[in-house]
């Protein structure tokens, strides 16, 4: 039976910024690491602690390999069983389908979220989306960031006045996005967005 929520809550772009502070503080990456895919430190375990409704379900865990280049990085999450190592990434087989060849891992669940659980509040299933963004770029350096770029806004930047605006300039100059309002889902919920993008 699917949970239905008979209350709303708000949650602003000041909390969502918080949460993802956190989680990259706790997840800051060395910059002098080794070269290619290692055994990433820190533990993407540390970011599941920027999200206080969320945990990691008992019997798992959320190890990573870490990719280098130079000065760019990305990293690749595995939930496994607590009891399961992390193999040295060197005798894996390899993802050759997907963008930096990642290794795979025997006994690894098929999405690590699948091992994150929450309280079942409103605010957890936010956690949860952030979460999986947050997780998804773990280990993430230069090139390799893409969501880090991202703002989460609970204003639109096209009704504020250049003193108000959260870019510092006038917000005119930005590109308005189609303004379409959208359903999505987020687990047994939908909510309703409107996306708005920059030049």
């Amino acid at each position: 039976m699917k949970k239905t929520f008979s209350n709303t809550e708000t949650f602003t772009a000041t909390i969502i910024k918080r949460w993802r502070n956190k989680a990259n503080r706790l997840g800051e990456i060395d910059m002098e690491g080794l070269q290619g895919w290692n055994e990433s430190t820190p533990s993407p375990m540390v970011l599941v602690d920027a999200f206080p409704k969320l945990h990691v379900r008992d019997g798992y865990i959320l190890r990573a390999y870490q990719f280098r280049e130079g000065f760019n990085g990305n990293a690749i999450v595995y939930a496994l069983p607590e009891d399961v190592p992390l193999p040295d990434p060197d005798t894996c087989e390899r993802r050759e389908d997907v963008f930096l060849e990642p290794p795979i891992v025997a006994g690894a669940l098929d999405d690590y979220m699948q091992a994150i659980d929450g309280d079942g509040s409103l605010r957890s299933y936010l956690e949860a989306s952030i979460l999986a963004r947050e997780l998804a770029e773990f280990g993430a350096i230069w090139h390799g960031i893409s969501w880090g770029e991202h703002i989460v806004l609970d204003t639109d930047p096209f009704r504020m006045d250049k003193k108000n605006s959260f870019f510092g300039y006038d917000p005119k100059c930005l590109k308005r996005g189609t303004g379409k309002k959208r359903n999505r889902r987020i687990g047994d919920r939908t909510c309703r967005i409107k996306v708005v993008r920059s030049q």
